[in-house]
């Protein structure tokens, strides 16, 4: 196993396919650990296995544990109503705890409405989102509980009743709970204008067609929302390193942090009404017909791809993390699962536009050679894909 995945890294990375770092625990035992390329473009600064990362949406885990927490203390429980945290006047009826939890609430997004009205170069925080529902109130998507819909909102939510809980706000609560006695010294929370200057980090950057280089995903067009946006917490924005999320593994599956009977309730699918979801409380979960009881999250934010996996009943766990959003990160994610799990991983070709794109950056690519010498057999492509190529070529 630690043979198969040393190769596929390799060929990923020599491909340009993958930019990052990666753990794989087996039976309880770390078997493959690496890293690749540079966490830092502008610096030069190379990743290894204790750089820090925004990890987008893999943050719901902790957020849901901040919750869970307070519940097992007696803080709260998951059962109440939101309203009982939130400022007064804020809309929406009938949502408790757990419907923000997972993801049954029906609240509408903020996104949008941001993108076309918020100052650019002004950090939105909590408090705003939350002013911007109490004055805008925005339509529900469903009643609670009668669907599912997949819910920054209410993960934001979540952090402010975390702050209303404890009395501290979510960083300062997983602080002091969770980071510091534990040991997790990556993890933190950080705004984009400090993230490009920090050492031991790896800020998120996307490839530009226009300047044929990978720059800050906040210059590309109609993306300056990465930035304003990286001032809310609650559905993403922690950071931290392969190997702190590894000990974060080894917490949260174990018994010195949450209650065996929390953990249950996190693992476990919600059902509302007939509402059928693979998602428990942070977590998505599901049975895997060879090897067991799974929970995982992906997260991807301005550029970071983050992904964590267990195979709770093999004892093993998958952690990746990319920070130039790469493409290939499904397959890759798919190929590691094979490899974990026995089974065969698929090839993981170039994407013919992918290549493309960056040959032709480069002042010595004959485009015309590289078409007549075109293998397609070694690609994956579509047949519209192929046919723009060729029209661009011609040009």
């Amino acid at each position: 196993m630690r043979v198969s995945l040393d190769s596929l890294f390799n060929y990923l990375y020599a491909q340009q396919m993958f930019n990052g770092a990666v753990a794989v625990v087996h039976e309880g035992e770390l078997i493959f650990s690496s890293a690749y390329g540079l966490a830092n473009v502008e610096t030069e600064e190379n990743w290894t296995l204790r750089t820090s990362m925004e990890v987008a949406s893999v943050s719901k885990q902790f957020t849901a544990s901040a919750i869970m927490l307070l519940q097992q203390n007696g803080k709260l429980s998951v059962s109440d109503d939101v309203k009982a945290y939130l400022p007064n006047g804020f809309p929406y009826e009938g949502l408790t705890i757990e419907h923000l939890l997972s993801h049954t609430g029906g609240l509408p997004d903020y996104t949008n409405y941001f993108k076309e009205h918020w100052p650019a170069d002004q950090f939105a925080t909590n408090a705003d989102i939350v002013a911007y529902f109490i004055q805008e109130k925005p339509a529900a998507k469903f009643a609670p509980g009668t669907d599912y819909d997949y819910s920054n909102t209410g993960y934001l939510l979540l952090a402010e009743i975390v702050e209303a809980a404890s009395g501290m706000s979510l960083d300062q609560y997983l602080e002091s709970v969770l980071f510091r006695p534990f040991h997790l010294k990556s993890a933190g929370f950080y705004l984009r204008s400090e993230i490009y200057s920090m050492k031991d980090y790896a800020p998120s950057f996307m490839w530009s067609s226009d300047s044929c280089e990978y720059i800050r995903p906040e210059n590309l067009p109609d993306k300056s929302y990465y930035y304003f946006l990286s001032g809310r917490f609650g559905p993403g924005r922690l950071s931290m390193s392969v190997e702190d999320l590894l000990k974060w593994d080894r917490l949260l599956y174990g018994d010195k942090f949450l209650s065996a009977s929390t953990k249950e309730a996190m693992f476990s699918p919600v059902e509302f009404e007939g509402v059928e979801t693979d998602y428990g409380y942070g977590l998505h979960n599901y049975e895997d017909e060879k090897v067991g009881s799974v929970s995982y999250h992906t997260g991807s934010w301005a550029g970071n791809l983050s992904y964590i996996k267990r195979f709770r009943d093999i004892k093993s766990t998958v952690v990746l993390l990319n920070n130039t959003y790469s493409p290939y990160m499904k397959e890759i994610r798919e190929a590691v699962d094979d490899i974990v799990t026995g089974r065969r991983p698929a090839v993981i070709k170039p994407y013919l536009q992918q290549e493309f794109t960056h040959l032709f950056c480069s002042p010595d690519f004959d485009a015309n050679a590289w078409l007549e010498g075109l293998d397609l057999e070694k690609y994956t492509y579509k047949s519209e894909e192929l046919e723009a190529i060729r029209s661009a070529i011609k040009k």
